[in-house]
C-alpha cells in the first residue's frame, strides 16, 4: 500500500527550518521596529501637538556635535498654554546604550503662550536617535520630535551646503580626533582648508567647521561650547553679556579664541568683546595704515606674495608687553597671543575678510598655521593609522585617566578570563568523569541521565555557596582635578571629579554630590557655581565606550537626569 505521509526525518528538517526562519524574522522585526521608533515618534507627535508650533530648533553647532560632550540646544515655540510650566526633555543614549531622559530646562510660557529655551544635553553614542519633548505641568507630551544621529569621518564642505529647516531631523556627531572650528558664516579660505584636509588623508589631520548663521546661535553657557576647540570672530563682535561670559569661561577652561579686526575697530571697542580684550592687548582707539604686509606673508612658509597694490591697509595698534607677538613688523605686531587660564586668545590686527588679505592665495595656509601651529606638508607628515594601538584613542590622556579612575576590585578577585577558563576545564572534565562513574564504577550506563544533571547542579551549588562566604565590599574610586586659573585680577577655580563604583551585584544606585566649601586666605567665601553631575564614557569602541555601534535595543533601561535633581 502506498502512503502519502512524509518521512519523519524530512518532516523534522522542515519544522526546524521553519522555526529557524521564524526566529530570524522575529529578530529582524525587533531591530527594524527599534530603528523606526524614532522616526515614528515624530509622526505621532503631530497628532499630540495640539496646536504647539515650534518655530526654531537648533541642536549642536552648525549641525555638528561631539559625542560625550555637552551639546547646545535652542528651542523657540508658541501655542502653549499661557502661564503654564513647560519642561523641555531630551532623551538620548548614554555610553552603555541605555536611554537617559534629561530635563534640560523648566520654564513658564508667557501670556502669548511662547517660550524660548537655550540649554545643553549629552549623548553617548555616535548613532541612534535624540528625542526632544515638550511636557506640560502634568508631564503630558505636548510636542515631540526625533533627530537621527550619525557619525562622519570626512568633513568636506560642499559647494552648495544643504539648507537646514527651522526644525532639523539630522545631527552629525564626531569623535574627539578632528579639530572643531566654530565661526560666524563661512570664510572661503577656511572652507578651502577643510576640503584640502579632507582630501589629503596623508596628514592624518581633519578639520570640522561649525558654521553658525548669526551671533544669536552662539550658546549662552560654557558647556554649550564644550565641542568647540577654536572660535573665530571675524565680523561681528557684539555678543550679549551672557555669551561673552560663556566665551571667557570657555577660554579659561582650554578653548582658543581668534579675533580678527582692522577697519572695524570702533565696532570692536564698543562691543562686549572689545571691552574684555582691550585691557588684555592694550588696543589703542586709533588705527595705523601700512602698505607693507610682508611680515604676515613671511609667517606662512612658502606662501604666495601678499599684494597690497600700494593701498594703505588699516591695522590695529596692539601695545601689550605681556602678549607674545607671533607676527611682528616694523610698524608693530600684526598678530599677538596671550595665555588666558588654560586656553589662549589670538588677535590678528588686520581684517582677514577684507581686501587685500581675503584675496591672498595663501590665506588657507594662514588658517592652517593658526589652528595646527604648523604647515601640514603632505610629503613630510605621512602617518600610518595602523600604527596606533587602536583607532578609538587608547593613547589619549582621557582614556588613561578613565583607566586610572576605574574602581578595581580586590587583588584576589578572579577576572572574567579566569572564570571562562574554569568553565572550559569543567566542560572538558565532566564528560570523562561521568563516564568513569556510570560505566566503570556503577556499570549502569543508563544512569547517566541522572548522574550528569546531578553533577552540574552540585557544581553550581558549590560555586554559589563558595561565593557567598566571600566578602564583596563596595569599591568606590574617586579622582579629583583642581584647575586654578588667574586671568587678569580674577581667580577661577574649576573642580572636576570622576567617580566609579564596583559592586558584586548589578543594580541601580543613587548618587548624590555635595561640593565642599572653598575659602581664600583672607577668609572670604568663594562664589559658588552650579554643580553638574552626569555619566562618563570612554573614548573607545569597547563596552560602555562612546564609539561602540548600537545593536538591537533589547532590555534598555531608562535613567533620569537633571541639573535640579537632588540625591
Amino acid at each position: 500500500m502506498l502512503s502519502n505521509s512524509m518521512p519523519t526525518t524530512s518532516r523534522t528538517k522542515i519544522l526546524r527550518r521553519i522555526g529557524l526562519a521564524w526566529t530570524i524574522v522575529c529578530f529582524v522585526s525587533i531591530g527594524a521596529t527599534d530603528r523606526a521608533r524614532g522616526q515614528s515618534n515624530s509622526t505621532e507627535a503631530t497628532a499630540t501637538a495640539g496646536g504647539v508650533n515650534v518655530s526654531l530648533l537648533r541642536v549642536g553647532l552648525g549641525g555638528l556635535g561631539r559625542v560625550g560632550c555637552w551639546l547646545p540646544i535652542r528651542l523657540e515655540a508658541g501655542g502653549l498654554p499661557a502661564g503654564s510650566e513647560i519642561k523641555v526633555l531630551v532623551v538620548a543614549s548614554d555610553a552603555r546604550g541605555d536611554q537617559c531622559a534629561d530635563t534640560v530646562a523648566t520654564t513658564t510660557a508667557d501670556s502669548s503662550g511662547n517660550i524660548a529655551v537655550a540649554s545643553v544635553f549629552m549623548t553617548g553614542r555616535l548613532d541612534g536617535n535624540v528625542i526632544v519633548r515638550l511636557l506640560g505641568s502634568s508631564d503630558n507630551i505636548l510636542w515631540e520630535h526625533s533627530i537621527r544621529c550619525h557619525s562622519s569621518k570626512q568633513f568636506a564642505i560642499p559647494e552648495t551646503p544643504a539648507e537646514t529647516g527651522p526644525v532639523p531631523s539630522d545631527l552629525t556627531l564626531m569623535t574627539f580626533r578632528p579639530m572643531s572650528f566654530a565661526t560666524i558664516g563661512l570664510p572661503d579660505a577656511l572652507k578651502s582648508l577643510a576640503n584640502e584636509l579632507a582630501a589629503g588623508e596623508a596628514t592624518g589631520e581633519s578639520l570640522a567647521v561649525m558654521s553658525l548663521k548669526s551671533l544669536d546661535d552662539l550658546p549662552p553657557s560654557r558647556r554649550g561650547l564644550d565641542s568647540v576647540d577654536y572660535l573665530l570672530l571675524i565680523d561681528g563682535y557684539e555678543l550679549s553679556e551672557t555669551q561673552r561670559q560663556a566665551v571667557e569661561e570657555w577660554v579659561t577652561s582650554g578653548g582658543h579664541l581668534i579675533v580678527s579686526c582692522g577697519s572695524k575697530l570702533p565696532q570692536l571697542l564698543q562691543s562686549t568683546v572689545g571691552s574684555w580684550l582691550q585691557p588684555v592687548f592694550q588696543i589703542e582707539p586709533t588705527l595705523m595704515y601700512s602698505q607693507d604686509l610682508s611680515a604676515l606673508q613671511n609667517f606662512v612658509s612658502g606662501s604666495s606674495q601678499l599684494q597690497t597694490f600700494r593701498k594703505p591697509v588699516p591695522i590695529m595698534k596692539l601695545r601689550s608687553n605681556q602678549a607674545w607677538s607671533v607676527v611682528d613688523s616694523i610698524n608693530g605686531p600684526l598678530m599677538q597671543r596671550v595665555s588666558y587660564g588654560a586656553g589662549m586668545i589670538s588677535v590678528v590686527a588686520v581684517d582677514l575678510d577684507e581686501k587685500p588679505v581675503n584675496q591672498w592665495l595663501s590665506l588657507p595656509q594662514l588658517y592652517e598655521m593658526l589652528i595646527f601651529s604648523q604647515h601640514l606638508d603632505l610629503a613630510e607628515n605621512r602617518t600610518s593609522r595602523s600604527g596606533r594601538i587602536s583607532s578609538s584613542g587608547v593613547s589619549d590622556l582621557a582614556t588613561q585617566l578613565a583607566a586610572v579612575s576605574d574602581a578595581v576590585p580586590a587583588a584576589d578577585r578572579w577576572s572574567s578570563w579566569s572564570v571562562m577558563l574554569l568553565i572550559l576545564v569543567f566542560l572538558l572534565v565532566i564528560g570523562p568523569m561521568d563516564y568513569l562513574i556510570v560505566v566503570r564504577l556503577l556499570k549502569k550506563p543508563h544512569l547517566t541521565w541522572l548522574t550528569f544533571p546531578i553533577m552540574i547542579l552540585t557544581t553550581c551549588a558549590l560555586a554559589v555557596s563558595w561565593l557567598g562566604t566571600r566578602e564583596a565590599a563596595l569599591v568606590v574610586r574617586q579622582v579629583h582635578l583642581l584647575d586654578v586659573a588667574q586671568p587678569g585680577a580674577r581667580q577661577t577655580i574649576r573642580l572636576r571629579s570622576w567617580e566609579s563604583v564596583s559592586a558584586a551585584d548589578s543594580g541601580h544606585i543613587s548618587v548624590s554630590a555635595k561640593p565642599l566649601p572653598i575659602s581664600t586666605t583672607a577668609g572670604q567665601q568663594v562664589t559658588d557655581a552650579p554643580m553638574t553631575v552626569s555619566w562618563h564614557g570612554r573614548a573607545e569602541d569597547v563596552y560602555g565606550g562612546l564609539y561602540r555601534e548600537g545593536g538591537v535595543a533589547l532590555g534598555r533601561q531608562l535613567s533620569h537626569r537633571s541639573d535640579r535633581l537632588k540625591g
